[in-house]
């Protein structure tokens, strides 16, 4: 038997015994037919309020845990998902540094999607002016918007110095994010 019904039993048999005894203090409850259908209706009615009561404090108890069951899933799906845009962000930028070192320039579509999947991963340093991925984000723009076609060695060296500073912090928090997500 499980917990909920030796509950619902005892309840029963307190509320049973609760109508016994009152024969014994108040014998007009049970003197007539009349007084022992209005009696017996009274305590089923009780009982039955009881019953409402440790159904809805079980109910509630079940919404509590399930309700902290779905924080739990959802903490865990946002987490495999900022990993899986860190991963992505990672292979942009390395299909970035190999276009840059074979053809000599990287496509505007691959930075703007490196732009975006390292904005997305340090959004909070974004809004700093003078933290190194904000300052990273604002090379990467500044390329994307004034070198189409192959590099000088300079901007050569810059982009691909960028590249790899931005490469190091998505894969520093992407290695404590999954640290975090084992614990």
């Amino acid at each position: 038997m499980n917990s909920s019904k030796i509950v619902h039993l005892i309840s029963l048999v307190i509320i049973t015994s609760l109508a016994y005894a009152s024969g014994g203090y108040v014998p007009e409850l049970w003197s007539n037919r009349v007084a022992v259908f209005s009696t017996a209706s009274g305590f089923l009615t009780f009982y039955g309020v009881v019953f409402a009561v440790i159904e809805t404090w079980r109910a509630r108890s079940a919404s509590e845990l399930a309700r902290e069951a779905a924080r739990s899933a959802n903490r865990r799906i946002t987490d495999l998902t900022k990993i899986r845009n860190a991963a992505e962000c990672q292979l942009c930028i390395k299909s970035s540094l190999q276009d840059l070192d074979k053809e000599g320039w990287v496509s505007i579509s691959l930075l703007s999607r490196v732009i975006e999947l390292y904005s997305a991963e340090f959004y909070a340093a974004y809004d700093q002016k003078n933290s190194p991925q904000s300052l990273a984000i604002a090379a990467l723009q500044s390329h994307a918007i004034s070198a189409p076609g192959p590099l000088k060695p300079k901007a050569f060296g810059r982009l691909k110095g960028t590249l790899v500073e931005m490469l190091a912090h998505v894969t520093a928090s992407a290695s404590a994010r999954m640290s975090e997500t084992e614990q």
